[in-house]
């Protein structure tokens, strides 16, 4: 199987988006990922895209589903984005795959955008993260409800934006429970879906599960 050039990671907010954000970046698809961004210092270390999270937040603000205008703003932006980080790969760099890497976009939100991420990049592969409700509601609450305290209605809107537009999306699932109790396997199960054969490449990426 050909790896993909392009990987699409999101889910719910809660949902695991982060640690299978870090399972794909040991399986060879870097993704330009910063931890504990700046404008929001009572995070805990996370996988944040600041370039992608700054232009959903704005195409996109919580609570409010994108329209035409926003949509086609997204394409051209998202497009220049893509070309920008693929042309940084060539010529080809090795990692620890052995293989030549693509690249990873990990965000929620990116499942508000999803006919046009497939439009930008057809052959992308997407991972959408699931949750229990009970454990999603847990996590939602414990971290996105107070960090964004003032603005909860509107996020707990955008939340279920999310989820009603993960429906129908062609896609691997990744339930964060499955991850938790069998990392071996659901890491496996991640790396054959992205065309990885790589023991020690999946061993190590299973790893980051089982030390966290």
């Amino acid at each position: 199987m050909n790896k993909p050039k392009v990987v699409i990671i999101t889910g719910p907010l809660g949902s695991g988006t982060s640690a299978v954000a870090g399972v794909v970046n040991r399986l060879g698809f870097p993704a330009a990922l910063w931890t504990a961004p700046p404008f929001a210092p009572k995070w805990r270390p996370e996988w944040e895209d600041l370039e992608l999270l700054g232009l959903l937040m704005e195409l996109a603000p919580w609570g409010e589903a994108p329209g035409e205008n926003e949509r086609a703003e997204f394409v051209e932006r998202f497009r220049e984005i893509v070309d920008r980080r693929l042309a940084r790969l060539e010529p080809p760099v090795r990692n620890l795959t052995g293989g030549f890497p693509g690249v990873a976009f990990k965000s929620p939100s990116l499942a508000l955008f999803m006919p046009e991420i497939l439009a930008v990049v057809p052959d992308a592969k997407v991972i959408v993260c699931i949750r229990d409700p009970e454990g999603l509601e847990r996590s939602f609450s414990a971290r996105h409800a107070v960090l964004f305290a003032d603005n909860l209605p509107a996020v707990r809107a955008t939340q279920q934006l999310i989820i009603d537009a993960l429906l129908g999306i062609p896609d691997l699932r990744v339930r964060y429970e499955r991850l938790v109790a069998d990392p071996a396997r659901t890491v496996a199960n991640i790396a054959t879906y992205l065309g990885v054969n790589d023991p020690p490449a999946i061993a190590a990426a299973a790893g980051l599960i089982e030390g966290g």
